[in-house]
Formats: C-alpha cells, sequence, structure tokens
C-alpha cells in the first residue's frame, strides 16, 4: 500500500540502513507469504465475484456493494500488490527502478484502495439505513440508487486522486535519493493534498464505517432484545416482519465483522501518518513496513470468505453452480460414452 505523509521533510529512519539490513532469507520469506496471499485473495475474490453473478436474476443492492468492493480487492491482490511486493524485494537486492514509477503505478494503486475504503463506507451506510430505517429501506436503497454509489466511488477517485500523478497537491518520490528504500511516498505539498489524501482518501470513510458499526451495533443488540421478548406474542401476520428483521440483524453481524476486519487492517497506515514515532519505530526495525503491509492483504483474502459464509444467498447460488456443473459434467459423460455402446 502507497503511503502518505503531510511532511515535506521524510525523517532518515524510513530509509533502510545497513544497521538494519535484513537477511537474503528474512526478505524471502516475507516475498513468499505476501505472494501466497496475494494468491488466496485472488481466489477467494474471484469465487465471490462467480457466486455474485451466478443467478439470471438482478444482484440485490447489498450484493452489488460486496461486488465493487470485491473487485477493488482483486484488482489489488492481482495487480497492484505483487508487483509491490516484487519492487520491495528487488529494492533491498540494490536494483533501482525508474523515477516514474511511484508517480504512476502507486497513484493508481491509490486510486483502487480508496475505492475499497469508499465502498466500505457505502456498505455501513446501507446497513446503517437497513437497521435504523426498515420501513424506508426499499426506498432509499434501490438498486438503482446503489449502482450509483458504485459509479461515484470510482468517478470522484479518479477525478480527485489522478492529478497527483501530475505532481498536483504534492509529489511521489523516493525518500532518501538513492538509498534503498521499500515503499514509495506521497509528499502533501499543498492543502490540496492534504485534503483529498488525509481528509477524503482515509479519514472520512474511516470514521462513517466506525460510526455505522458502532450505531449498528447497539441497534442490533437492542433489536434482538425486544425480538426476544415479543417473539411469543407475535401474529401470523406479524412473523414474515420477523423473519425479515433477523434476515437483515444477519446480515449486519456478516458486515459488523467485515467492518472489524477493515477498521483493523487499515490501522497501520493511519497511525505511521499521524505519528513520527510510529514512523521511527518502523524505520528502526527491519522488514516491520514490509510485514505490516500484510494485514491489507488479510483484509483481500479474508473479507470475502466471511461474505460467503455467513450469508445463505452466495452459498445457494454456489449450489446452484454445482448442480449445473454436474449436471454439464453428466452430460458430456453420456455423450462420449452412449456412441462406443451403440457401436
Amino acid at each position: 500500500m502507497a503511503n502518505f505523509t503531510n511532511s515535506s521533510e521524510v525523517p532518515g529512519n524510513w530509509t533502510v540502513h545497513p544497521e538494519v539490513r535484513p537477511s537474503d532469507v528474512a526478505i524471502a520469506v516475507w516475498l513468499a507469504f505476501t505472494l501466497t496471499l496475494c494468491g488466496l485473495a485472488v481466489l477467494s475474490n474471484i469465487g465471490m465475484q462467480v457466486v455474485t453473478f451466478a443467478r439470471s436474476t438482478a444482484p440485490s443492492p447489498i450484493k452489488l456493494l460486496v461486488a465493487n468492493l470485491c473487485m477493488t480487492y482483486l484488482l489489488s491482490a492481482l495487480i497492484f500488490a505483487p508487483v509491490s511486493a516484487l519492487r520491495m524485494y528487488y529494492r533491498y537486492q540494490d536494483v533501482q527502478f525508474p523515477t516514474g514509477f511511484c508517480r504512476y503505478f502507486h497513484s493508481c494503486y491509490v486510486v483502487v484502495i480508496v475505492v475499497s475504503f469508499w465502498t466500505n463506507a457505502c456498505l455501513a451506510i446501507n446497513r446503517l439505513v437497513a437497521i435504523c430505517l426498515p420501513l424506508m429501506y426499499r426506498d432509499l436503497m434501490t438498486t438503482q440508487i446503489t449502482k450509483w454509489m458504485v459509479a461515484l466511488t470510482w468517478i470522484i477517485s479518479v477525478i480527485l486522486l489522478l492529478p497527483t500523478m501530475f505532481g498536483v497537491g504534492g509529489v511521489y518520490d523516493n525518500p532518501g535519493g538513492t538509498e534503498i528504500v521499500s515503499v514509495c511516498f506521497f509528499t502533501i505539498t499543498s492543502p490540496y493534498g492534504n485534503l483529498v489524501m488525509n481528509v477524503y482518501a482515509s479519514a472520512i470513510p474511516i470514521v462513517i464505517v466506525a460510526v455505522a458499526a458502532t450505531t449498528v451495533t447497539v441497534k442490533t443488540v437492542v433489536a434482538k432484545i425486544r425480538r426476544r421478548r415479543v417473539v411469543e406474542r407475535l401474529q401470523a401476520d406479524v412473523q414474515v416482519e420477523s423473519r425479515l428483521l433477523q434476515r437483515r440483524l444477519h446480515i449486519a453481524k456478516m458486515l459488523l465483522l467485515s467492518f472489524g476486519i477493515f477498521l483493523l487492517c487499515s490501522a497501520p497506515v493511519p497511525l505511521e501518518m499521524m505519528s513520527l514515532n510510529v514512523r521511527a519505530l518502523i524505520g528502526r526495525v527491519p522488514m516491520l513496513r514490509e510485514w505490516t503491509r500484510c494485514i491489507s492483504l488479510l483484509e483481500y483474502a479474508l473479507n470475502p470468505i466471511i461474505f460467503f459464509s455467513m450469508n445463505h444467498d452466495y452459498s445457494n447460488s454456489f449450489a446452484i453452480l454445482r448442480q449445473r456443473w454436474i449436471t454439464s459434467i453428466s452430460g458430456r459423460t453420456s455423450r462420449s460414452v452412449w456412441p462406443s455402446l451403440v457401436f
């Protein structure tokens, strides 16, 4: 993941000094672990895309948001994270990359990361409306509105972040000159860069997720307590509404777990951004920054598994796909065996 800094002065501790240079074995172990996580993330996110669009019916609003989130995970795990890992590995081998690599490659990587942040925020808003305003959910969270939300996460992020590729708001550079560094840094040079990188790209979506997760947690607990108290007195015509509430509570649990992983995996970068002491500590410990980047890959790999395992619609779609595959394979087998029986 690209790192942002709000200072034009980058501490010398951010470079890799000879006394803290890790061994080749440590670097190789880290690279193997990182690429393995990337492979697992790619498989889990491709699987989620397949089961999301397996049925002929249009996906629900929540599924559209999950599909967009998994698409950002897939792009990160398939393209950006492996290339960044390989760059880090070769930089430790004193291989120099073109000076424009950070500017062009990481500016695109940041766009994908920020889209994932804002998609998590949209998921948080979706669940907040479903739990707090259940009677208005179908009117406020329609498929058309959700499609616009998905589109805007990309459009706004591209419009605001891609200008940084050309030096607007800051510059991507390699701190330390020709010294070996393992990551690219964005040095903010104007209020625009601070607004885009620190406020829009991280602070706002993380605050939205945190507030929504807290609210949904409280509402979920209160709703479950009330449901237990009145379940014996529910009439037949109210049972349908009760089942709908139970389903929404179950989806809320799924997303709360997903939000928890998102907040946990997103923590290292904001901490590094806001605290000079954390930056200095990370700079002094060999491979610490590289290993903290693996936390983001855990989010890419684990969240799709959580979505799949805690939502029956995905497992039902998988069952339909599996039945199609079995029918297709058995049909091809019978057609290939039948001619031999005839002759």
